[in-house]
């Protein structure tokens, strides 16, 4: 995948992310990771098959993972034009985009869990959204009709309050 970390103004576009190689999983996966951004870009990227086929891993896969605290209104996160989908067979917890802090702009992504992962019981978040004041998600399109056998949430908001134009 492809980390990010205390940048300004960055952006990560037009990628092609898999591990379709990958024939062991030990820890944690992720697509994209961004920590600490300011006014940073994630658009345009596919994130898919994560694992070779017939892998499986108990461990915890994020999709597109932007933590971020920094940001203000004239220097948003944007995460548009982004597919993920074709997990593999991922037992653990599922955070396919996991987006928190303010003012991030969430445009016309597309997640797609419709592949059976078998008969884990682990939680899966299309999109796990917390601390989002200043925000918005607008167009973005969430299938999660596949999967594993546990609890599934289209779009998760979190505790935390926020006042997040969804």
């Amino acid at each position: 995948g492809i980390r990010l970390y205390y940048a300004k103004n960055s952006e990560i576009s037009k990628n092609d992310i898999h591990r379709s190689a990958k024939t062991a999983i030990g820890t944690s996966a992720y697509g994209i990771y961004m920590y600490y951004n300011i006014g940073s870009k994630i658009v345009g990227n596919r994130i898919h098959d994560m694992a070779a086929t017939g892998v499986t891993s108990t461990s915890t896969f994020y999709g597109i993972y932007a933590y971020n605290y920094n940001n203000t209104a004239a220097t948003p996160i944007l995460i548009a034009n982004n597919a993920i989908y074709n997990m593999g067979n991922y037992k653990g917890l599922q955070y396919i985009s996991y987006l928190y802090g303010p003012s991030m702009m969430v445009y016309n992504n597309s997640i797609d869990i419709s592949a059976n992962q078998g008969a884990s019981t682990s939680t899966i978040y299309g999109m796990y959204v917390g601390y989002n004041n200043g925000s918005e998600f607008k167009n973005n399109i969430i299938n999660i009709t596949g999967g594993n056998t546990g609890i599934k949430y289209g779009i998760y908001l979190s505790p935390t309050p926020y006042t997040a134009n969804l």
